[in-house]
């Protein structure tokens, strides 16, 4: 059933988005070259560091998806499992939007940016990503699990729109547009390979094991801006 609401759902918005979406194209005369396009995002030092930062925190979210029913089914002893699984997973995405959405009318209104800046908040995101992710292992109850889901959801809400603005910022308003295309074609690797890991360490350490690999993940990938962040300002533009 919950197949069938998916469709049900997908097919709806796409009937919602064709009836209602109107666009202006306005087409280009330069030919698209898209090899020559990834060339270029991967010449662009700090465009690399945030495809790095990204893919990794992108597979340090999804790492808990092959364990995360099945952990949440240990704990309720099978009672009512179903509905604390869908609970405790989606409550991740409106801490998500909150953060999110925190993060980005501090960025409209400069609020702490002078001081902070956007390469520290993104830092801020990951580190607070790694901790709540590293909780949800601890407290082996579902209430505390759901607590710390939401709050890791808040965290990577920041340093996905901060991760977003550092990829603008990285190039020319010209290039913006495929450095994105670039970027998302990148982030699914993480959504492979973050699973394929969770998957691993589940079986052979246990199902808790795949908090405590999402919390390293995001410990590696704040580690590479930090080593980033050492590097002269020459240097951040060059290759990667």
């Amino acid at each position: 059933m919950t197949f069938r609401l998916s469709a049900g759902m997908l097919l709806a918005f796409s009937v919602t988005c064709f009836a209602m979406l109107r666009e202006e194209v306005t087409r280009s005369a330069a030919r698209v070259n898209v090899l020559g396009d990834i060339a270029e995002a991967f010449r662009n030092g700090q465009l690399v560091m945030v495809f790095t930062c990204l893919f990794l925190a992108q597979a340090a979210i999804q790492v808990t998806q092959p364990t995360l029913v099945l952990y949440i089914d240990r704990l309720s002893d099978g009672r009512n499992s179903t509905l604390f699984s869908g609970v405790v997973y989606s409550i991740a995405g409106l801490g998500t939007v909150a953060g999110a959405t925190f993060a980005a009318r501090r960025n409209e209104n400069g609020a702490g940016l002078d001081r902070l800046g956007h390469e520290s908040l993104f830092l801020m995101g990951l580190l607070g990503s790694a901790a709540f992710s590293a909780l949800q292992g601890v407290w082996v109850a579902i209430v505390p699990l759901a607590a710390f889901r939401l709050l890791l959801g808040a965290f990577n809400g920041i340093l996905t729109v901060h991760g977003n603005v550092l990829a603008a910022t990285a190039v020319s308003r010209e290039f913006r547009g495929r450095a994105f295309g670039v970027m998302s074609g990148v982030l699914p690797f993480g959504s492979v390979t973050g699973p394929l890991i969770g998957g691993i360490v589940g079986e052979g350490l246990g199902l808790g094991s795949a908090f405590y690999a999402s919390s390293l993940l995001f410990l590696v990938s704040g580690g590479v801006l930090a080593v980033f962040r050492r590097r002269p300002a020459a240097q951040r533009q060059a290759a990667g």
